[in-house]
């Protein structure tokens, strides 16, 4: 981080679920990888301009709680969003 520039690199690993509770039928989940890029850059001392990137590599995953509700298969999973893109400006006055 420097005054006018800054960047971060995140990276979320996540080992395979295998702890399952048997009477809501559970089933395990497998293990997932995510990284996440952000940088920032201040023109001036009013001025922000941010970006970031996640899920950069695109990973198609889910949370091993991410389920409606027992007895569903993986068809039946909410799965968390792909790469996204953001960018921002914030003006002081």
């Amino acid at each position: 981080e420097k005054p006018k520039y800054w960047a971060e690199f995140k990276g979320r690993l996540v080992a395979e679920q295998d702890r399952v509770s048997t009477s809501f039928n559970e089933s395990s989940t497998p293990g997932f990888s995510v990284f996440d890029l952000m940088a920032g850059y201040s023109p001036t001392k009013n001025i922000d301009i941010n970006f970031a990137l996640k899920n950069m590599f695109n990973v198609n995953y889910y949370e091993h709680l991410s389920r409606p509700y027992k007895n569903l298969s993986e068809n039946g999973m909410f799965y968390e969003p792909g790469r996204s893109f953001r960018i921002g400006v914030k003006v002081r006055f």
